[in-house]
């Protein structure tokens, strides 16, 4: 469902994002890991899972167990087991310079047949973030290698603080060295100064001998590098300093090193949060941290998938489909399932849609109720017919808001739900799909914040995982975009622009975490065979972009073509309706056709996919019977695209559909 009315109206929906708020859920191991390797020169370690005790909140928590994970350079392949370095954790507090607090002891795991070490840190004093003017930040260093670490920061209010600039004393040492950033200044192209959402930024750093606050000499010329990372990723180099000396007010001249117009357009999304450190060439120095985003709260880490590199799903590649598969959505749930299967099976259609509201089905956490789903299952598996699960909208307990119709906080909630659905119907039916989320692509969908195609991708590659590995033959759709020629994305994004966009993140690394591409389909009131400026039908209105269109899905194609996917599209709302007045504001148009025009539509639609549109690998009619849910069309705007009367019996809409050749 879409409409210029769409924006005015709140349909359900889900979507998981990355960020983790609260608790940290581990997800399924996944499948397939790559063979643990031994004694690589350079190794990435990562912060994995970090475990307050007694679930105590930031405010609370006085000890935390943290795990790390080791693994070759720019991989997800562990080190072996025999590598035996020892492995610190050090930590940061505020912006004073990193120290060692822990030494991890190494326990070996195995996880899908893969044995790998892992290193524990157990009663970390977390304590010092009791108090919200206070952030601790953790990374890992790896005796006797080089290693890149991720950061884990944990605050009560751990949004971006400017760092303050210390005050020099006397010259001091370079036996032992501090590094520390001393002032970020964000700003835009043209220099004009800017706040958390600028997208560069300009940073001054100083050394000290270690402990003290003396700058070290200004004949100091060792390269000085700034090392960056976001969320969970590990720290990079991303530019050396220039160095330049400066005098204080007391004559003390000492040198400074700047990074000018570092690149930090991606902290204007919510979900990204920069952290910035510094490195010697050659020294082991002390640096503190500096983290950076425009909601950078405590987010506890994500248990990385093992496998053999980023932006390859650990649970195998999409599946390729083929064919086109004729579908309905109904209401399913309390309603005569067996009834709503017979009419499906009964108009030569082989499949149905339902929307799965997380929000009510597992509305306390960890008590999915199966009885509103497993009489579904049952009565389609019945009669051969495969269902498409549109899961939709967060339990409030999933949100520090307790909003519903948004992503999670904790994206691993929602991966751990589509994946306990996922094990539970595997092999129960002749075929079964998600789709992950609907219609992201409006705001209203996504929890009233900005629109953002990468987030989306993110929620989705991890939904991905948890599904395939619990049912590898369980195909995975993205969510359906909604047509509209908007772009504001506090509002909506035009559908052919937000694909583009998902494309474009990470270099299309959404190829590989779905079998298919899911788009919805509204006709308004114009003939399939019409476009922009071509009209067959004597109707008013929604004729002057190509969004009113059934050939708006060409333009969809067009994108996939041109980013090399092959994959089908999956339209898992199609759509015209015909109505008598009143109707619901907004949706006035669908008192232009007949029921027989829109049959007609419906019927000659479907045969130009089948004749050149091979690329079309579902089509779901909405809907079935939303009119026996909710008689009055006059008043719900679902019901006027109900194919039933009220009564059960068949519209004219529903006969055409029936008759029509498959």
């Amino acid at each position: 469902m879409r409409l210029t009315a769409k924006l005015t109206l709140i349909r359900p929906l889900v979507v998981f994002l990355l960020l983790v708020t609260s608790l940290f859920t581990l997800i399924p191991a996944p499948l397939a890991p790559a063979t643990a390797q031994a004694a690589p020169a350079t190794v990435d370690a990562k912060i994995e899972i970090v475990w307050p005790h007694d679930n105590a909140p930031v405010t609370r928590a006085t000890q935390a167990n943290i795990e790390a994970y080791l693994f070759q350079s720019g991989t997800m392949t562990p080190v072996g087991q025999d590598f035996n370095n020892a492995v610190q954790l050090w930590a940061a507090v505020n912006s004073n310079p990193a120290s060692p607090v822990a030494t991890g002891q190494k326990t070996t795991v195995t996880r899908d047949g893969v044995t790998f070490p892992i290193w524990v840190f157990n009663d970390v004093d977390v304590s010092a973030a009791n108090d919200p003017a206070t952030k601790i930040f953790f990374s890992v260093r790896v005796a006797g290698v080089a290693s890149n670490s991720n950061i884990w920061s944990h605050g009560a209010d751990a949004r971006t603080i400017f760092p303050q600039q210390d005050q020099a004393s006397t010259t001091g040492n370079t036996s032992q060295i501090d590094a520390k950033l001393e002032i970020a200044w964000p700003h835009d192209q043209s220099g004009k100064p800017g706040d958390a959402t600028a997208p560069l930024l300009n940073l001054t750093a100083m050394l000290f001998e270690h402990g003290t606050l003396k700058p070290v000499p200004s004949n100091f010329d060792s390269k000085l590098t700034l090392l960056a990372s976001t969320n969970n990723g590990v720290q990079k180099a991303v530019g050396d300093g220039v160095k330049r000396v400066v005098t204080n007010a007391s004559g003390q001249s000492y040198p400074v090193w700047d990074f000018n117009d570092v690149d930090v357009s991606q902290a204007s999304d919510p979900l990204v949060k920069y952290y910035f450190s510094l490195a010697i060439d050659g020294a082991s120095i002390y640096s503190n941290v500096w983290s950076h985003g425009a909601d950078a709260r405590t987010y506890f880490p994500t248990r990385d998938n093992l496998g053999t590199g980023t932006g390859v799903p650990v649970s195998g590649p999409p599946s390729s489909t083929t064919g086109l598969r004729y579908g309905m959505q109904a209401h399913m749930i309390e309603q005569d399932q067996t009834r709503i299967v017979n009419l499906v099976r009964g108009a030569g259609f082989s499949w149905v849609k339902q929307q799965v509201r997380w929000s009510t089905t597992e509305g306390s956490r960890g008590k999915i109720s199966w009885g509103q789903l497993d009489p579904i299952v049952n009565a389609a598996a019945a009669q051969g017919v495969g269902v498409l699960f549109s899961v939709v909208t967060s339990p409030s307990w999933a949100r520090g808001d307790g909003k519903t119709n948004a992503p999670p906080d904790n994206y691993a909630d929602f991966a751990n739900f589509v994946g306990q659905l996922a094990a539970r119907y595997k092999g129960r039916l002749p075929g079964i799909a998600y789709e992950v989320w609907n219609e992201q692509n409006l705001t209203h969908e996504w929890g009233g914040k900005q629109i953002n195609a990468g987030s989306y991708v993110e929620l989705l590659k991890t939904a991905y995982n948890s599904i395939k590995q619990a049912d590898p033959s369980a195909l995975v759709i993205t969510g359906a975009l909604t047509p509209t020629g908007l772009n504001d994305p506090n509002v909506a994004i035009d559908d052919v622009v937000y694909l583009e966009q998902m494309y474009q993140y990470q270099n299309g690394v959404v190829k590989n975490y779905a079998d298919g591409i899911g788009s919805h389909m509204a006709g308004y009131n114009n003939a399939p065979e019409d476009w922009v400026g071509s009209s067959s039908v004597n109707t008013v209105g929604f004729k002057n972009h190509g969004s009113f269109f059934f050939k708006r899905i060409d333009q969809l194609q067009e994108v996939m073509a041109r980013y090399g996917d092959t994959r089908q599209m999956w339209i898992t709302e199609y759509e015209w309706a015909s109505s008598t007045p009143p109707v619901p504001a907004g949706y006035e148009w669908t008192t232009a056709l007949t029921e027989q025009q829109v049959a007609d539509f419906f019927v000659r639609s479907i045969q130009m996919i089948k004749a050149d549109r091979s690329w079309v690998g579902a089509i779901f009619i909405w809907n079935l019977n939303f009119r026996v849910v909710n008689p009055d069309y006059h008043r719900n705007e679902q019901a006027l695209f109900g194919i039933l009367n009220p009564d059960w019996s068949p519209r004219l809409i529903y006969t055409a559909l029936k008759g029509m050749p498959k």
